[in-house]
C-alpha cells in the first residue's frame, strides 16, 4: 500500500506538470475586454457595449443591462452575438445623456458554465 502522503504529493507533481489547460471541463466565460472599458470616461456616447470572454458563450442563454444612474434602462433589449467571434456579445445602446451608467452582465460558457459582473463607464459632457 502505498502511504497518503506519497499519493498526495505525486498527485500534486502530475496537476503541476499537467499544467492549467489540463481541466477543460472547468473553464468560465470570465470577462477579457469591453468597449466601453470598466471605468472608462467617453467624451461622447458610444452606440454599442461589446464584451468579449475568455470562452465562447451561449447567447440564449446570456445577458447585457445597461443602465443610467436612477436605474432606467438604457440599452434596446436587443443582444446579439459577433459571428466572426462567438466569444463576443454586443448590445445597442438607445441615445443616451451624459452621465454614469451600470453595465450588468450574465454570460454562460457553451460548456453551460455560468458567471456574471457589472462596472460602470461614463459619458462626459
Amino acid at each position: 500500500m502505498i502511504p497518503p502522503r506519497r499519493l498526495f504529493i505525486a498527485a500534486l507533481v502530475l496537476g503541476t506538470l499537467a499544467g492549467p489547460g489540463a481541466v477543460p471541463g472547468f473553464a468560465h466565460a470570465l470577462l477579457r475586454a469591453a468597449q466601453p472599458a470598466p471605468g472608462s470616461l467617453l467624451p461622447a456616447a458610444p452606440a454599442w457595449v461589446r464584451l468579449t470572454f475568455s470562452e465562447t458563450v451561449e447567447p440564449l442563454f446570456c445577458k447585457i443591462k445597461v443602465t443610467d444612474a436612477t436605474g432606467k434602462q438604457v440599452d434596446d433589449g436587443s443582444l446579439v452575438s459577433d459571428p466572426a467571434d462567438r466569444r463576443r456579445l454586443m448590445i445597442r445602446l438607445k441615445p443616451i445623456p451624459p452621465g454614469e451608467y451600470l453595465v450588468t452582465w450574465f454570460a454562460t460558457s457553451t460548456d453551460t458554465h455560468r458567471t456574471q459582473g457589472t462596472f460602470r463607464f461614463q459619458v462626459l459632457k
